[in-house]
């Protein structure tokens, strides 16, 4: 194994909001179309509970919601209710999820939303269902607007347990050093069999996975119901990137950053990106871009969207949540390990994070063989960042395995005299 890079352990990965094409042509809209909406949930809770009784009995349900509580995250609203009689046959508490925004212009072009159909696609084939990913159960779901809510939805289980995040806080020492580190081991191996299991996912190509049927509306009870994922190649900036092989993708994601720079150097600006496809070169003539497996990649793996059941000192995965923008990529791009469990300054000493790190590697390399090459090693880490850079842009913050600036340092001690970058 090559040398490993250093990390960073005080990055804090910050949740993706906006899926690969960061350049966006800013045009002139009519007010009507920059106008947004919030139809659901209400600020009145009366409303709310109104409106999700209306909703169950679109569905042929009981009217027999409850309103619990409303919360609000970047992207979405989450309504959390129960049911005195519940029409899913178990007795746990729901939420229904909407869009937070939607614009005026989105829903006269777009009718059907297409991130809940694409949601409830991926939930079908790869959840609890399907592959047994804990994502959370999809009981009903519309992707358009002509509903009791006036809005796309879908209606989830909630997930016991709390989030890892949270659980970090709650962990208490011990004067005997092995219970909070076998704790947080135990966590590790709970990590290393759900990346084992989203490990087994093929896609046909690289991009953006989508629902490739056109139902609007789901009812689990309905048996004619069909879900299948697609993956579309991305098209940034006005050019499609290729779908197949590696060594194509990465190269058709440098030389858009090539046209970025041409279009920045008119304009008088300056851009790091054109340094990519110096970097691609570099890797071609070394041959380090042999192709590979497309699978399934969660763009915002943090422990704020990791879910814990623990019983005691026991502890366990119950869930993994925000699923939205999961992309098609290829499997080095996929492997950055999961550093958060054993970075954590202040929570774990420098011996129990190297405990913690050593149960993690040790059960997945048994598990998938070759991770820990493809996650620690030198040059893999560098592969993995040219094609994260490569996709979203030098710029780009949400990437906490290595800065931009430290990959072009890391690039030059590799490749030496290979490797020349333009003088800015």
């Amino acid at each position: 194994m090559s040398r490993a890079i250093t990390r960073n352990p005080h990055v804090e990965l910050l949740p993706l909001i906006n899926e690969p094409g960061y350049e966006r042509v800013m045009v002139d809209l009519l007010p009507e179309q920059i106008g947004k909406m919030i139809p659901f949930p209400s600020l009145l809770n009366s409303d709310v509970e109104r409106l999700l009784n209306a909703l169950l009995l679109e569905h042929g349900h009981p009217e027999t919601a409850a309103y619990c509580e409303s919360k609000q995250g970047g992207n979405n609203n989450l309504v959390v209710f129960d049911c005195q009689a519940t029409p899913f046959y178990v007795h746990l508490k729901y939420c229904i999820r909407t869009p937070r925004y939607i614009s005026f212009a989105q829903k006269r072009q777009y009718p059907t939303y297409q991130p809940v159909k694409t949601l409830v696609a991926l939930t079908h084939q790869f959840g609890v269902h399907g592959l047994g990913l804990p994502i959370p159960n999809i009981l009903l779901h519309n992707s358009g607007f002509d509903n009791a809510i006036s809005c796309p939805y879908v209606v989830m289980q909630m997930i016991s347990g709390t989030t890892l995040q949270k659980l970090y806080q709650t962990i208490q020492r011990s004067p005997n050093f092995f219970p909070v580190v076998l704790q947080h081991c135990q966590l590790a191996r709970e990590i290393a069999h759900f990346i084992a299991k989203k490990e087994r996912v093929k896609f046909p190509g690289f991009g953006v996975v989508k629902n490739a049927t056109d139902t609007e509306i789901w009812n689990r009870e309905d048996p004619n119901v069909h879900y299948d994922l697609a993956v579309d190649e991305f098209n940034i900036a006005g050019g499609t990137i290729s779908k197949f092989d590696f060594r194509s993708f990465i190269c058709d994601l440098a030389v858009k950053e090539m046209f970025r720079f041409k279009k920045l150097q008119a304009l008088g600006q300056r851009y790091q990106g054109i340094k990519l496809p110096c970097v691609w070169q570099a890797m071609a003539v070394r041959n380090m871009l042999g192709d590979e497996d497309s699978t399934l990649w969660h763009p915002d793996f943090h422990p704020r969207n990791i879910l814990i059941v623990r019983h005691g000192s026991d502890v366990r995965l119950s869930g993994v949540i925000d699923w939205d923008n999961a992309l098609a990529l290829p499997r080095i791009m996929t492997r950055e390990p999961p550093s958060f469990l054993w970075n954590q300054p202040g929570v774990l000493t420098q011996p129990e994070a190297d405990t913690v790190k050593q149960a993690f590697d040790e059960t997945i390399e048994h598990l998938v063989p070759g991770y820990t090459e493809d996650a620690y090693s030198r040059s893999r880490v560098l592969i993995r960042a040219m094609g994260m850079y490569s996709l979203y842009g030098p710029q780009w913050k949400h990437y906490g395995e290595i800065s931009f600036d430290e990959f072009l340092l890391e690039c030059e001690s590799h490749f030496g005299s290979d490797l020349r970058f333009p003088n800015m």
